[in-house]
């Protein structure tokens, strides 16, 4: 689960609360949560740098994200977006809310 806020003073409880929900309903089991809070543009971000780290690792089968545009943002540099398939299941954008 990826949840991201573009600054320190903003929170990330709204995205973390239906995610779960959302996550719970298919029956899935939440491996870990990754937060940020800063820009989306930013190509240092640690917790999308966790969830790369884990996907390498083969330890995710999904990334589910609240809008795909609190998490995509750094995916515009071309390697990172190939790293996503390294997933298990390959990377499935579900968002929670569309």
């Amino acid at each position: 689960m990826n949840v991201r806020v573009s600054t320190e003073e903003q929170r990330t409880d709204l995205q973390e609360r239906q995610l779960k929900e959302y996550v719970e309903r298919r029956g899935w089991v939440l491996h870990k949560l990754y937060r940020d809070k800063m820009s989306g543009v930013s190509t240092k971000r640690p917790g999308l740098d966790e969830l790369l780290r884990d996907c390498r690792r083969r330890s995710i089968d999904v990334v589910v994200v609240w809008k795909f545009d609190r998490f995509a943002q750094s995916l515009k540099i071309p390697n990172r977006k190939a790293e996503f398939g390294l997933a298990k299941g390959g990377f499935a954008r579900t968002p929670a809310t569309s």
